[in-house]
């Protein structure tokens, strides 16, 4: 797929970005499968595919989302930079924290956000429940992106949400059935969903469910518990 291509179908969804911005996707295209040749960091290794699953899927994320108010987001669990670091480039004055449990990842995003000169991106190394029990209620925003069930990244991220800031879940294929599961965590974590963006990837690369939670007040200090507890007793 050559770049005037992705470009069309990109403003098809309502994203419109420049010249530049469109070379800096193809850039980070080519930098995460150059890494990913010696580092584990997508299963995916053809070029339209990428285009589609990672860099329109993380495009859709603040889709159908009102970023006028939207100061701070953080990619919580952003695993190669997705999708932090195209959201970073289409959205050059919203600045976004990439958070990441693993050294090696981190170390790649900010290699990366170098390369592509993104004075927007800041990485942090640490795992979410410990980053979220001293950074509460900081962020207008957070995004997650194929990191965990809902029930579990709910008590996850939205401790990290300024009260009537915004969490947006990317999901998957059984996304309505994670939401079923996850009716006693959004009412102890005082939170309500408020939309549900539902889209196809391109070239039958899947359905995805993007849901947006909005958060109604603070969370109790309870939360986040440790990752263990959370693991084996999702609220």
């Amino acid at each position: 797929m050559d770049k005037d291509v992705f470009l069309n179908i990109l403003r098809s969804f309502c994203i419109d970005i420049d010249e530049k911005q469109l070379e800096l996707l193809f850039e980070l295209m080519h930098l995460t499968l150059k890494k990913n040749e010696i580092m584990n960091l997508t299963s995916i290794t053809d070029k339209d595919e990428f285009l589609s699953k990672m860099i329109l899927d993380s495009a859709l994320s603040l889709n159908d989302i009102n970023l006028d108010d939207i100061n701070n987001v953080i990619d919580v669990g952003s695993g190669g930079g997705f999708p932090g670091l195209v959201l970073a480039i289409i959205y050059p004055n919203i600045n976004f924290t990439l958070l990441d449990a693993t050294k090696k990842k981190c170390d790649h995003i900010r290699e990366v956000a170098l390369q592509l000169d993104l004075n927007n991106v800041s990485v942090v190394n640490e795992r979410a429940e410990i980053y979220g029990a001293s950074n509460r209620e900081k962020f207008d925003l957070v995004v997650a992106r194929a990191v965990s069930y809902l029930n579990i990244l709910l008590e996850l991220c939205i401790p990290f949400v300024k009260v009537n800031g915004k969490f947006i879940a990317l999901k998957g294929k059984i996304a309505d059935d994670e939401l079923e599961q996850s009716k006693n965590a959004l009412g102890k974590l005082h939170c309500k969903l408020i939309n549900q963006y539902n889209y196809e990837l391109l070239n039958e690369n899947g359905k995805r469910t993007n849901f947006h939670f909005l958060k109604l007040k603070e969370t109790s200090k309870n939360y986040p518990r440790s990752y263990n507890v959370i693991k084996k007793k999702p609220l």
